[in-house]
């Protein structure tokens, strides 16, 4: 019985200690690692009981597969180019630093760390949102009135606000513009033309000068450097 049971093991392809050139201890730890590594790959996900609390599904997945990483997101020392179309004096590159913010021309700080790129760019749209719209309606030196009076051309001109805040007017004259809302001063012009036509509508378009405004914020958001992610693994680990 002994020799058959020998003969047996010598046909099934299983080496001996001397075959594989481990002791006898390093022969146990490694098929112990070897059997544990097949239960987990063998183990099917339905194994794992949803009313356990313990229970943990285990799976495969590539390291070349990007899948497995899910979004991007960035975080401190990971360096990023923003960029605003149309507007090449905001185009900023710049790094997250460690209390996780960055700083941008025009936007100033915004929360970068742990933001995807469309949660960034986002973020840096509603910076930009105060700068769409000019900061007052008033008007000051340095800006420019068209005037035009329905049914009369010769009266269509553009005048330029003086360093004293008046303006003056084909046949209306002048008047103290500056700090004034433009409907008031379209109002008090139709009085005076009034004085002098018969029927006298008047239109006045403000050009603002040197307030310059954004249009529109199409901003991207493109990741120059990134610092190498590392991962910690705490706890019993049978296979590296």
């Amino acid at each position: 019985m002994l020799l058959l049971a020998l003969a047996g093991c010598g046909t099934t392809g299983i080496p001996f200690l001397s075959q594989t050139g481990l002791n006898d201890s390093a022969a146990a730890k490694s098929a112990t690692n070897q059997n544990a590594v097949a239960a987990v790959a063998n183990a099917p996900a339905a194994t794992a009981g949803k009313d356990d609390p313990a229970a943990v599904q285990v799976s495969e997945f590539g390291l070349d597969d990007s899948r497995a990483a899910g979004e991007l997101r960035f975080e401190s020392g990971d360096s990023v180019k923003v960029s605003v179309w149309g507007y090449p004096e905001l185009d900023h590159t710049t790094t997250i630093q460690p209390n996780g913010k960055i700083t941008l021309p025009l936007a100033g700080e915004v929360d970068a760390a742990r933001t995807s790129a469309t949660e960034l760019r986002q973020r840096i749209i509603d910076k930009l949102e105060p700068f769409t719209k000019a900061a007052s309606s008033e008007l000051r030196a340095g800006d420019s009135l068209a005037v035009e009076v329905w049914q009369h051309v010769e009266l269509r001109h553009t005048a330029v606000i003086d360093p004293s805040g008046w303006v003056t007017f084909p046949l209306a004259g002048r008047f103290p513009a500056a700090g004034r809302p433009v409907e008031e001063l379209r109002r008090e012009v139709e009085k005076r033309l009034l004085e002098h036509l018969r029927d006298a509508r008047v239109t006045l378009l403000p050009i603002y000068n040197n307030r310059r405004v954004l249009h529109d914020r199409h901003v991207s958001v493109l990741a120059q450097t990134l610092q190498p992610r590392r991962v910690a693994l705490i706890g019993e680990v049978g296979v590296p």
